[in-house]
């Protein structure tokens, strides 16, 4: 579709002229001609332009200056020189050959009879058909994505209209380059031996790459086109360089193939992030238990693809709890989104049937429980979530609360408790942990009574009014069996500073060490300022 030099010598008013040098600048585009009889090009030359001259300017000119003219003429992008000889200058000079041959300038020669202005008609006419021919592609082409867009096509039907258009398989591939869709009958391993960016021209919106591939043992060409998404997220559109490399009027093509794509992830993403805020607000109802009635309740399960029959747990999956009062631009929260999104599309692959809402730092889940224990049931989410982290480049952390057993009605009750665990979980250091509200214990009873009663008002002056360090080390004594060594190992201390500090206590606290019921009163004690904590 461009005008090239070999095309502007295949006019019939060409048919005697002769290229003396720079043969090798025959695919030069042409976009204009002019007729030049000054030597200063550098003021009027402009990029693509084919120069019909007589040398007039040039005629008492050095070999030096003659090759000094062509390069200005090369580094100001000019397409070729017609000359036409006998008026002024009656034979090509050295130096012009030789600096066509350098810079790959197309010398052409006319014969005398030949009328400028013959040329220069020949030469528009057929630049302002091409250019009429560009702009009618580009109109059918974007006319027929646009169209493609309105009737919200699949992706894979813009990859075979890109086909059809341009004549090549494509394909559309994540940015790892695991393959999405594609036009190919099937997809062959190859091995990318070198990859070059492109010279980004003016019609290029996107980033182009140009890999050489070996295929079966055979050396093949596909360029590479980066499609960047929101989210700091980019897919790539691979085209296969078959027999020659992509023609430059089907970048027109692969330009709206690849804004046809960019536009339907951005509405995916737009129709999900509404789809996830309503899931958020369906699952806030049910388990902040804000419905009037059970109907309303049904109706809320029935929208969430859950059943009223099933029993169900609440779990809470604290994964990033540095999140917590973080301050994140809105790429930095959207990219976090996205990420919790990829690990529910995990999770759905594996998990009984559960609705889910996200949470800054969080994942709450209200998920259907058909095994027979309690026990099973925590086994195979400790598993499932373990497995899902082995995969990731970046692990999450593992802090995760289990509530209690019940029907669709009790949701709203037990919603509460998974927090509960995380909360004593991390007040007792446990850094990581897949705990049923069950597993707490006595805990259970210090967390009801704490709704009702001062619990401080059981614990000792003496235990409250201690120095932090010493209660910690109090802790950690009784709960390694008085054991010196292993609790210095906990506390990153001597043994010897362990069994000093325990000494002091006996002198200032008459602490009885040798009383069983004594110890076990300071447990619990120890325990209830825990929970003052929370």
């Amino acid at each position: 579709m461009e005008y090239k030099i070999r095309n502007v010598l295949q006019s019939p008013i060409m048919k005697d002229a002769k290229v003396v040098a720079g043969e090798s600048g025959l695919s030069n585009t042409v976009s204009d001609i002019i007729i030049m009889e000054a030597h200063d090009v550098e003021k009027w030359l402009k990029p693509n332009q084919l120069i019909l001259t007589s040398l007039f300017s040039l005629q008492d000119s050095s070999e030096e200056e003659c090759v000094s003219f062509i390069r200005h003429m090369s580094d100001l992008g000019a397409s070729g020189l017609i000359v036409k000889l006998g008026r002024f200058v009656d034979e090509i000079p050295h130096g012009i050959i030789v600096g066509a041959k350098q810079y790959n300038i197309p010398v052409i020669l006319i014969g005398p009879s030949i009328e400028y202005r013959d040329i220069v008609l020949e030469v528009m006419q057929n630049v302002l058909n091409r250019k009429a021919e560009m702009l009618d592609l580009f109109q059918n082409v974007h006319h027929e994505f646009k169209n493609l867009s309105l009737k919200e096509a699949p992706i894979k039907e813009v990859l075979f209209a890109l086909k059809r258009l341009i004549k090549a398989d494509v394909s559309l591939e994540e940015n790892n380059r695991t393959p999405i869709e594609t036009t190919l009958n099937k997809i062959d391993d190859f091995k990318v031996l070198d990859s070059r960016h492109l010279f980004k021209e003016t019609y290029m919106t996107y980033e182009y790459i140009r890999e050489l591939i070996e295929v079966e043992g055979d050396l093949a060409s596909q360029l590479v086109v980066k499609i960047d998404l929101e989210n700091q997220d980019y897919k790539y559109l691979v085209i296969k360089e078959m027999e020659q490399f992509v023609l430059m009027q089907d970048y027109m093509a692969i330009e709206n193939a690849c804004s046809s794509i960019q536009f339907e992830y951005a509405k995916k993403l737009a129709m999900s992030k509404v789809k996830q805020s309503h899931m958020n607000d369906l699952v806030d109802q049910i388990i902040n238990g804000k419905y009037q009635s059970n109907e309303e309740l049904l109706e809320l399960v029935h929208t969430l693809h859950l059943s009223n029959n099933k029993n169900y747990r609440v779990i809470t999956w604290m994964h990033r709890p540095e999140v917590i009062g973080n301050k994140m631009s809105f790429n930095e929260r959207e990219k976090l989104l996205m990420n919790y999104q990829s690990i529910v599309n995990e999770l759905e692959t594996v998990w009984p049937k559960f609705a889910y809402r996200i949470f800054s730092n969080r994942l709450t889940f209200i998920i259907e429980d058909n095994f027979k224990s309690d026990f099973e049931f925590k086994r195979y989410i400790h598993d499932s979530l373990l497995k899902l982290n082995s995969k990731r480049t970046h692990k999450l952390t593992m802090k995760v609360g289990i509530s209690e057993k019940g029907d669709i009605n009790e949701v709203s009750k037990h919603a509460i408790q998974p927090l509960k665990v995380i909360q004593i979980a991390q007040v007792r250091n446990i850094d990581e942990f897949v705990m049923l509200y069950d597993d707490l214990g006595v805990y259970r009873l210090f967390l009801d009574l704490k709704n009702s009663f001062d619990l401080n008002s059981y614990v000792r002056d003496d235990l409250i009014n201690m120095d932090e360090s010493n209660r910690q080390t109090l802790r950690v004594f009784l709960d390694k069996n008085q054991n010196y060594k292993h609790a210095s190992e906990i506390l990153f201390v001597h043994p010897k500073t362990v069994k000093y500090r325990i000494n002091k206590m006996i002198e200032v606290n008459k602490f009885d060490f040798n009383d069983s019921n004594e110890m076990f009163q300071l447990m619990l004690e120890l325990r209830i300022l825990d929970l003052s904590k929370i």
